[in-house]
């Protein structure tokens, strides 16, 4: 049997690591109290993010302000307008609903909107007409000025989408959890903090995934997994990824059901079922945060960039940090959504969430 031997660090090494853990440390201590607290905290936090990331990706491909005033301010309109569209709407309609719970404005009922019988459908979306104009108005920029061309049409199109569905996912994760048990005819054990666990829930997953495989990698990478778009990956650090936050997800899932606070109903031990959710997250949690940090790889990689911006030493930017984050919250409220309109016709979604 062949001696698995760890990789020795240098210098530089040994530095960079250190730099990234005293920079995650940092994160944690502004960002988990928004997130802890959430309402008015974490909309905030998630307005500044938003910001921030929308900065780093106009200006990711181009060492100066290549684009007009009229193209940042329209950039900035539309993300924004796509991500919080939705929110607006439900409540516009739930407070307009005699039928619904949710009878004044409220983050709870940002996501779950209810029929004339009362009946609450589960929803994340893009404005259609939203998609349309942004489109439209940058192929009519590619048409009229000479240094916009297709690519400027399709990364910035692209871009817009992703930050926008992947901000309002997570969203969704944040303030979802409350509607949902106040909604189940089962009593279930929750308060203002307890609703946070599904959010932790997926950071737990991303982060362990991205900790997991950098360690493993470090430690004992030998096999490159994709030269050509991350050539520090390995898959010895892919599969210690996916075992590390597999193991944490799931142990995380059991723990808070176990202690009386199921981070979802679907997630709740007492059902025999909600162990195939459990699993079914645990392991592909990791898969898809792979996925989004590749995607963005790449997308760095066309533009022959290293990191989106340098605001966070040892990590990068907003987007650098986000780019698994952004995959797993778009995965994990998609497929949430799914289950909480009982999509029955996929034999895995069985009953609401």
């Amino acid at each position: 049997m062949k001696k698995i031997e760890m990789n020795e660090l240098d210098v530089e090494q040994k530095h960079s690591m250190h730099v990234r853990i005293i920079s995650a440390l940092i994160m944690l201590l502004v960002s988990v109290p928004c997130i802890v607290l959430g309402g008015w905290f974490f909309l905030v936090f998630a307005v500044l993010v938003l910001a921030t990331a929308t900065f780093e990706f106009i200006h990711a491909p181009h060492k100066t302000n290549k684009y007009s005033p009229f193209v940042y301010t329209f950039i900035y309109i539309l993300t924004f307008m796509l991500t919080f569209w939705s929110a607006i709407k439900n409540n516009m309609n739930n407070i307009n609903n005699p039928a619904s719970i949710f009878n004044e404005w409220s983050f709870n009922g940002a996501f779950v909107v209810f029929d004339n019988l009362g009946e609450a459908t589960t929803s994340i979306m893009l404005s259609t007409i939203g998609i349309s104009v942004l489109l439209l108005v940058l192929f009519f920029l590619s048409i009229i000025h000479s240094n916009f061309n297709i690519q400027d049409v399709t990364y910035l199109f692209t871009m817009v989408i992703l930050i926008s569905i992947g901000t309002q996912s997570l969203l969704f994760l944040r303030y979802y959890p409350e509607a949902c048990f106040l909604t189940q005819s089962t009593v279930y054990n929750f308060n203002k903090i307890s609703t946070c666990t599904l959010f932790a829930y997926i950071i737990l997953a991303t982060i362990m995934t991205d900790t997991g495989a950098y360690f493993t990698g470090i430690l004992f990478g030998k096999h490159k997994m994709n030269p050509r778009i991350s050539p520090k990956k390995t898959w010895e650090g892919f599969f210690g990824g996916i075992i590390i936050s597999a193991i944490c997800s799931i142990t995380f899932a059991v723990v808070m059901s176990l202690v009386g606070y199921p981070i979802l109903p679907c997630l709740d031990i007492k059902d025999s079922f909600s162990w195939v959710y459990i699993i079914l997250f645990g392991l592909t949690m990791p898969l898809v945060a792979t996925l989004g940090d590749f995607i963005f790889s790449a997308i760095k990689r066309h533009f022959d960039i290293k990191d989106s911006s340098n605001i966070i030493k040892g990590h990068g930017g907003i987007l650098d940090r986000l780019d698994s984050i952004f995959a797993v919250g778009i995965y994990v409220a998609s497929v949430l959504v799914l289950i909480g309109n009982s999509y029955t016709y996929f034999p895995f979604f069985i009953g609401k969430i």
